[in-house]
């Protein structure tokens, strides 16, 4: 009987020890995908920010691009879509394609129309809608890392980290560690002992390292949908 006992003990303790390393290797992976990605995903985090108010910011560093002066000195309805499209395909390089268009956000703003070239070149170019005349070009080379203007910076810096295509590829393969990261912190959260009240809470009055603990665990959780 106390043989039987003793067995019973040994193997309770053999698949504790076994969870335990295998909970040890989620952590590990968690960790180091983590950290492998974490600077990027700041940055894309941080970029993205700002760049949701572009448009605003673009505006306030440039106004003699934004602006229209055509607005405030008469009374004027815009011109017709297809004159303003013109107006930009003309002063845009043989080869351009029209592959964005974006349009006034207010009464004195101007078209942004983007124009791109099979070498990968492209412009941004500003139209007054009033008038349908080009007040403005930015000309952005494929192998230029770092564009002359702010907010152009930032849309490279943010899609391909300032590299180009391979960039691109590079921020792809990021968001795909990211899911796996998410995975992974979702098997270290899973609480195997089955108290679940403390996995979806944040204890209080803990110290800084616990609390810091239970914030990234508990955001992380119910974050996970939307990440």
């Amino acid at each position: 009987m106390i043989r039987a006992t003793n067995n019973e003990y040994k193997h309770a303790k053999t698949r504790e020890i076994s969870k335990w390393t295998w909970r040890k290797l989620w952590l590990d992976v968690h960790l180091y995908l983590g950290l492998s990605v974490g600077a990027f995903l700041v940055i894309a985090g941080l970029t993205g920010s700002i760049l949701v108010f572009f448009h605003e910011i673009d505006g306030w560093l440039n106004p003699e691009l934004r602006q229209s002066q055509e607005a405030h000195q008469r009374d004027e309805t815009h011109q017709p879509l297809a004159a303003i499209l013109q107006a930009a395909v003309q002063v845009a390089p043989v080869d351009s394609t029209v592959n964005t268009v974006y349009g006034p956000r207010r009464g004195d703003g101007m078209y942004a129309i983007y124009t791109s070239q099979d070498s990968g070149d492209w412009q941004r170019i500003f139209v007054d809608p009033y008038s349908a005349q080009v007040t403005g070009i930015r000309n952005y080379a494929a192998d230029q890392w770092v564009p002359d203007h702010l907010i152009d910076f930032l849309f490279q810096l943010h899609f391909s980290l300032l590299l180009g295509a391979n960039g691109i590829v590079m921020m792809a393969i990021i968001a795909l560690i990211l899911i796996i990261s998410l995975i992974t912190g979702l098997i270290v959260w899973w609480p195997a002992t089955g108290q679940w009240r403390k996995a979806l809470i944040i204890k209080r009055h803990a110290g800084p390292v616990r609390f810091n603990f239970d914030l990234h665990k508990t955001l992380s959780f119910y974050f996970l949908p939307l990440l």
